[in-house]
């Protein structure tokens, strides 16, 4: 049976195509943004262990690694038009 079937592909009558279900302009698309991510990922770790690290507005001493690491992990942020704001007592 194998014989006959590789007999028939081999001379032409029964051939498999390559099925794609995306166009080229699609697998640009994705090849692109997967080699975007990547390098941006790259520049961003890079920075953080090689060059300088994310520095948080720190008011005590000593406790600069803890906060650091807080930082970094938990992504904050200052808003520096929040400093000029009044705080309500509710």
């Amino acid at each position: 049976m194998f014989a006959v079937v590789r007999g028939l592909i081999q001379s032409g009558l029964l051939h498999a195509t390559e099925i794609k279900i995306d166009y080229e302009v699609f697998r640009l698309h994705h090849t692109f943004t997967v080699g975007f991510l990547l390098a941006f990922f790259v520049i961003v770790t890079t920075k953080q262990f090689v060059g300088e690290p994310i520095e948080c507005d720190i008011t005590q001493e000593g406790t600069e690694d803890l906060i650091n690491t807080y930082c970094w992990i938990h992504s904050t942020y200052v808003i520096p038009k929040a400093f000029y704001k009044e705080v309500r007592n509710s």
